[in-house]
C-alpha cells in the first residue's frame, strides 16, 4: 500500500491557485488506475507548519505532495494561525523529512521556484520533484495528473516523472520544466561529446591542431590513453565515444576500449599523417557531425552550451559547471579556444576570433532550425564577453528558443516570458547625463539635443566603475563618436560597493530601455552605427544581444575590453604613484614662501609630474578595446 499525503496551502494574502482542481484530478486518476487498491490518499488543506508534522506522524505517508506557492531560495509558503503567509525554509523542510526518511520515498513540490527545497530534501529522500521556475495553475495540474497516472499504472517514480514532463509538452507548456532530484544525482553528468585521440609521439604535431579544432566545435578530446580510470569514468558519463587513432594501433586500442566501454558506441576512424589544414577542417566537421547525431542535438528540447576560456588550470576533461546544470541530463557542448592552459585575461582577436566563431556557428547549426523548434538553451561561461554576445545574436528573440544564462553559483537570468516579436515600452531617454551624480573621475556625457544628427555613437552600458576607461579609450581616438552612457546599477554608499542584478526582470528592464534608446537614436538622430561597450555580467549579455536585431536598430559594432594587455596593471600602478607624488608636491608647495627658489623648484616638479601623468594615462589607450566582428561570413 502506497500512502499519499496531499498538502495544500493558499494563504489569504497570496495569489489564488486552483488547488482543488489539481487534487481532484489526482484522486480521479488514481481511482481509474488498475492499481487503485494499492493507493491511499489523505488531504490536508490550509496547511500550517504544525499540520504537516501531525499529518506525517499520524498518516506515515510514502509520498508527500505539496501544492501552493514557492519563493525560491527563501522557502515555500504555508499558512499561519491567521491564514496569512508564513515562509518555511529549505533547511527546516529538509530537517522534517530527515525524521521520516524511513517511510517517505518521494516528495513532489508543485510550487514555483521550489527546486532549491528539492535540493535540500533529496539529501534524505530518494526522489524529490521541484519546479525550476514559475508554473501556472493549468501546467501544475497537467504535470501532477500525468505523474500520478504513471504511478497508478505501476511505473517507477522516474518513469512517472517523465510521463508528467511529456504531458506538459503535449499540452503546449514547453517552458515549464519540473526537475527530478535523486540521491544518485551527485554522480550524474550531462551527456557530452568525447573523442579519444591515441597517437605516437612523432604524430603530435598533426594531432594537436586537430584537437584544438575539435575544442572549438564543442567536443572534448582526450590525448592520453595511459590513465585509463579517469578515461573510463569520463566515457561512462557520455552518450557516445568516437575513437580517432592511427591505423597501426586499431587492434590494440580497440581491445582496450572494449574492456572499459560496456554500453557505449565505438567507432573507429583511420588517421592519415600530414593532413592539410583544409583536409583537417573538413575531417573535423565530418567527425563532429557524427558526435552531434549521437547526442541527438537536432531533436533535443534542452541543451547546455558552455564556453570554457578563462580561469586557472588546463582545459582538459570536463569543466566545473554550476551544480544545478549537472542535474538536467541533457546534451552539453563545451566550447574552448584550444587545449592550452587557461588564463584570466586571454582575449581572442582577428583571425583567431573569426575562425573560432565560424566553427561555433557550424556546431550551432546542429541544433536545427530554432525558428520552428521550441527549445531551451542553457548558457554558462567564463570567457570574454564577445562569446556571450555572439551566442545571443545567433539565438536571438526571433527564434522560439528560451535562453537561461547561468552564474557560477547556479543562479540565472532568462528571457523565457519574452514575446519573439520584440521588447516594447522601454524608456527611450534612459541615458545618464552630466546633471546626474558622478562617482567617476571623467565627466558624464552631455545630453544630445533633439535634431542633432549623430551618424555614429559610442554606447557604454554598465556602471560608473569602468566608465573612466571607456572615456579614456574614446579620448585617445581621432574624431571619436559621441559618448552615450546607460547606467545599469548604482553605487551603494552604505555597502561601499556597486549593486548587483538580483533577477531576470531587472536585466530585461535594462535591455528594454537600451533597445528603446537605440530605436530613438536611429529615428531622431539618424544614427547608423553604434560602437557597443558592454560591461554587463557574462550571464546577462546573451539576453541583451538576443534583442539587438531588427530594422529599427542601428548597426552594432561590439567592442571587447582587452584584458590581455600586460601594460594595463603596470599602467594603473604607475598612475597611482604619480597621483600620490602630485598630492605630496601640492602639500609641499603650500609650505613654501611665495617667490622663493624652493617654490620655483617645486612648481617645476609639479609640471613634470603632470606631464608624466598625462603621458601615462594616454599611452596605449587605443588598444584598451578592440572591435570583434560577429559576422561569420
Amino acid at each position: 500500500m502506497q500512502k499519499i499525503l496531499i498538502l495544500a496551502a493558499n494563504p489569504k494574502n497570496t495569489d489564488r491557485l486552483r488547488l482543488d482542481e489539481e487534487v481532484r484530478e489526482i484522486e480521479e486518476g488514481l481511482k481509474r488506475s488498475r492499481n487503485r487498491e494499492q493507493f491511499e490518499i489523505k488531504q490536508q488543506w490550509a496547511v500550517r507548519p504544525q499540520d504537516i508534522r501531525r499529518a506525517m506522524l499520524d498518516f506515515q505517508p510514502n509520498i508527500v505532495h505539496f501544492s501552493g506557492h514557492g519563493e525560491g531560495e527563501v522557502g515555500i509558503v504555508l499558512e499561519n494561525r491567521n491564514g496569512q503567509a508564513q515562509l518555511v525554509t529549505s533547511e527546516a523542510l529538509a530537517g522534517l523529512f530527515k525524521l521520516f526518511a524511513d517511510n517517505v520515498r518521494c516528495v513532489v513540490l508543485n510550487a514555483c521556484y521550489s527546486v532549491a527545497q528539492a535540493e535540500a530534501i533529496v539529501k534524505h529522500i530518494d526522489y524529490v520533484v521541484g519546479m525550476e521556475q514559475s508554473i501556472g495553475d493549468q501546467a501544475a495540474v497537467e504535470f501532477s495528473t500525468a505523474f500520478y497516472d504513471g504511478l497508478g499504472a505501476g511505473e517507477s517514480f522516474e518513469f512517472a516523472y517523465n510521463v508528467g514532463c511529456n504531458a506538459l509538452r503535449l499540452a503546449g507548456f514547453h517552458k515549464h520544466r519540473p526537475i527530478l532530484k535523486t540521491q544518485h544525482d551527485a554522480e550524474k553528468k550531462n551527456p557530452g561529446a568525447v573523442i579519444v585521440l591515441s597517437y605516437h609521439a612523432e604524430q603530435k604535431q598533426y594531432i594537436q591542431p586537430l584537437a584544438n579544432a575539435l575544442c572549438q566545435r564543442g567536443i572534448v578530446p582526450w590525448l592520453d590513453m595511459d590513465d585509463l580510470e579517469p578515461l573510463k569514468q569520463t566515457i561512462e558519463r557520455h552518450c557516445g565515444v568516437v575513437c580517432f587513432i592511427p591505423e597501426t594501433d586499431v587492434e590494440r586500442i580497440t581491445q582496450i576500449l572494449r574492456k572499459i566501454l560496456e554500453n557505449g558506441q565505438l567507432s573507429i576512424q583511420k588517421f592519415e599523417s600530414g593532413l592539410s589544414e583544409n583536409d583537417r577542417e573538413a575531417f573535423t566537421d565530418q567527425l563532429s557531425q557524427k558526435i552531434y547525431r549521437v547526442l541527438n542535438l537536432r531533436s533535443a528540447q534542452d541543451v547546455i552550451i558552455a564556453i570554457d576560456q578563462r580561469g586557472d588550470g588546463a582545459r582538459q576533461g570536463e569543466p566545473d559547471l554550476p551544480e544545478v546544470l549537472n542535474e538536467y541530463q541533457i546534451p552539453c557542448l563545451i566550447f574552448r579556444p584550444d587545449m592550452g592552459k587557461r588564463t584570466h585575461s586571454q582575449t581572442l582577436m582577428g583571425t583567431e576570433w573569426k575562425k573560432c566563431i565560424q566553427r561555433i556557428e557550424k556546431s550551432l547549426d546542429a541544433l536545427g532550425n530554432l525558428r520552428n523548434n521550441q527549445q531551451s538553451v542553457r548558457i554558462y561561461g567564463n570567457a570574454q564577453l564577445a562569446f556571450a554576445f555572439f551566442l545571443g545574436l545567433r539565438i536571438n528573440r526571433t527564434t522560439l528558443t528560451s535562453l537561461y544564462c547561468y552564474y557560477y553559483n547556479g543562479s540565472y537570468f532568462t528571457n523565457e516570458k519574452q514575446d519573439f516579436k520584440g521588447l516594447g515600452g522601454g524608456n527611450e531617454h534612459c541615458e545618464t547625463v552630466r546633471s546626474e551624480k558622478n562617482y567617476s573621475r571623467s565627466p558624464l556625457p552631455a545630453k544630445i539635443l533633439p535634431g542633432e544628427q549623430r551618424e555614429a555613437i559610442a554606447l557604454y552600458v554598465g556602471t560608473q566603475k569602468y566608465y573612466d576607461q571607456f572615456i579614456e579609450h574614446l579620448n585617445s581616438q581621432q574624431d571619436p563618436p559621441a559618448a552615450v552612457f546607460i547606467e545599469t546599477l548604482r553605487y551603494n554608499e552604505e555597502k561601499d560597493e556597486y549593486d548587483r542584478f538580483e533577477n531576470s526582470d531587472q536585466v530585461m528592464a535594462v535591455i528594454k530601455n537600451a533597445v528603446a534608446l537605440l530605436e530613438r537614436f536611429r529615428r531622431e538622430h539618424k544614427t547608423q552605427t553604434v560602437e557597443l561597450y558592454c560591461e554587463l555580467p557574462f550571464h546577462a549579455v546573451p539576453l541583451f544581444a538576443a534583442n539587438l536585431t531588427g530594422h529599427a536598430l542601428p548597426s552594432i559594432k561590439f567592442m571587447e575590453f582587452r584584458r590581455d594587455l600586460p601594460i594595463k596593471k603596470q599602467k594603473k600602478e604607475r598612475v597611482e604613484q604619480l597621483k600620490k607624488e602630485r598630492e605630496r608636491l601640492d602639500l609641499d608647495l603650500k609650505k613654501t614662501l611665495p617667490g622663493s627658489s624652493e617654490e620655483e623648484m617645486i612648481r617645476k616638479q609639479i609640471d613634470t609630474c603632470k606631464a608624466k601623468l598625462k603621458s601615462t594615462t594616454s599611452e596605449d589607450d587605443s588598444k584598451m578595446y578592440v572591435h570583434l566582428d560577429m559576422n561569420v561570413e
